[in-house]
């Protein structure tokens, strides 16, 4: 599948394993920046050039044969697409290599590392690993990003030979460059819709919290899939923390968990809700703040059709933007 699919919008590279060994010192732990879902990204350089380059590898062990197959199916999933992509706000694939068990993915560099590490600050986690770019984003830079992944997102809908749809939309899933330019990635759960359908039928894959209801209940998987996790994105932006770590009981984990919080969101004031990082930029701004989350709010509706598309919610973003 990999090798039918690659280069057709993005050529990309077949590395050997040698060369990847060397680029990330035989995959020095104190080389990874990110780790998600069992990959681990390490910051590496090509021989050639010296390049610096992202390379994804998975890391842990397969014993199990169930399991080696969803994640290799995965992985094939995302080569295969990443290497239809071509667009600023998507981490742009620049090869893999075919020679180990799961294939290794190369990316290229974003030097300003994951968007859940600088934004994000969770009770009981490490917030202070050196080995891992932190910045301190300002509300204005955090609207832009949601502004860019809304576009990204546009594009995967609209630009593609057939519409994409992520199914993973989420911080940590977003990677900032050098000039801290918002890169969409993870595209191991991302499926094709037919042309002339509108949705298709697949069993549940995300990140909890982040998952459409109707996802939830029928497994239907549309475009409106991902403008429901943009809009629980947008609340990670205005709030410095994931949907999961709203203080709920267990009764409310489940298919009515954004309700939630909507709940919780619409019932606070600003000042309560906001991430305190930036509690002191958005003074004097509140209707731009509030607008904001208007949006996020319209996007994480419960049922599809109350849902804005994601390029009507890239308008309003750029028109909220405008408006300070």
């Amino acid at each position: 599948m990999i090798t039918s699919c690659i280069g057709k919008s993005n050529p990309i590279k077949v590395f050997s394993a040698e060369e990847l060994e060397k680029a990330t010192n035989n995959y020095d732990p104190n080389l990874i920046l990110h780790e998600d879902w069992g990959y681990a990204f390490y910051r590496g350089t090509t021989a050639h050039g010296g390049r610096t380059i992202f390379v994804k590898k998975f890391i842990y062990r397969l014993d199990d044969e169930h399991q080696a197959r969803k994640v290799l199916e995965g992985t094939v999933n995302e080569v295969a697409i990443a290497s239809q992509l071509n667009h600023k706000n998507v981490l742009k694939l620049l090869g893999c290599c075919l020679e180990t068990q799961i294939p290794i993915q190369v990316y290229e560099f974003a030097s300003n590392g994951n968007l859940y590490h600088s934004v994000c600050r969770i009770e009981g986690e490490d917030n202070e690993d050196p080995t891992r770019p932190r910045h301190q984003i300002s509300w204005k830079s955090r609207l832009r990003i949601a502004t860019e992944i809304a576009y990204a997102i546009t594009y995967l809908h609209k630009s593609t030979s057939k519409p994409i749809v992520h199914r993973d939309v989420k911080s940590s899933n977003i990677f900032l460059d050098e000039h801290f330019v918002a890169k969409l990635s993870d595209f191991t759960h991302s499926v094709p819709i037919p042309l002339g359908e509108t949705h298709v039928k697949d069993d549940v894959q995300g990140t909890f919290g982040f998952i459409a209801p109707e996802y939830c209940r029928l497994g239907l998987v549309t475009e409106k899939t991902d403008v429901f996790s943009f809009g629980m994105l947008l609340l990670e932006l205005l709030m410095g923390k994931p949907p999961l770590n709203f203080h709920c009981s267990v009764e409310d984990f489940d298919l009515m968990f954004w309700e939630y919080v909507r709940s919780s969101v619409q019932n606070y004031p600003l000042s309560e809700i906001v991430d305190p990082a930036i509690l002191e930029e958005i003074r004097g701004i509140e209707q731009q703040v509030q607008a904001f989350v208007e949006l996020s709010l319209r996007c994480i509706r419960g049922t599809a059709e109350e849902r804005p598309t994601i390029m009507e919610a890239a308008k309003e973003l750029r028109r909220i933007q405008r408006s300070a």
